[in-house]
């Protein structure tokens, strides 16, 4: 979660804003986690009647973290800086979503950064109408693609340091609404 400030000049204008993230991806045979406090982002956004769209860049702390890979690989993150870009846009029905972050973390002395892509594409399409307590909810149906990759080195007891990457990708889908009432 970050707060902060927009510089509105009309539909468009820089952002800084400052906070705290939090991420944890996983299965049995890998897992990523990372607390990054603080964060901070800077940016600019323009906002139209059909567009939002968002450019920025982070720079944070990992405070923690692990990214262990197969059975026994691990590799612990903390203390160490990270940096990322990210774009965002929303025109309706859609949205799109994609960023990249590079963790500046140590192995044994020596510099090792994990680098961490991923991206979505939403649809969002009104399924119908319903109403709630006399108000208009149409009913929306979200379907959402999704796709990570993940790359760094892992220390793994009988092989040592050996070069990891991990690719993942997903859909889901949701129902959902947003009502107003006529009075």
């Amino acid at each position: 979660m970050t707060l902060g400030a927009w510089g509105n000049l009309g539909d468009t204008g820089p952002f800084l804003r400052a906070g705290a993230d939090t991420f944890l991806f996983g299965n049995g045979k890998f897992y990523y986690s990372m607390v990054e406090i603080p964060r901070g982002e800077a940016g600019w956004t323009i906002m139209a009647d059909w567009l939002v769209l968002e450019v920025g860049a982070t720079a944070g702390l990992a405070a923690v973290g692990r990214f262990n890979a197969g059975d026994d690989g691990s590799r612990r993150l903390g203390g160490v800086p990270d940096m990322g870009s990210y774009v965002t846009a929303h025109v309706m029905p859609l949205r799109f979503h994609a960023d990249a972050t590079r963790v500046l973390a140590k192995r044994n002395g020596n510099a090792s950064p994990i680098d961490v892509f991923s991206g979505a594409l939403c649809l969002s399409l009104t399924v119908g109408h319903a109403t709630l307590q006399g108000v208009a909810v149409p009913p929306v149906l979200h379907l959402c693609g999704d796709a990570m990759l993940m790359r760094g080195d892992v220390a793994f007891p009988n092989l040592g340091e050996q070069q990891t990457s991990v690719m993942s990708a997903g859909l889901s889908f949701g129902l959902g609404g947003a009502g107003s009432s006529s009075n």
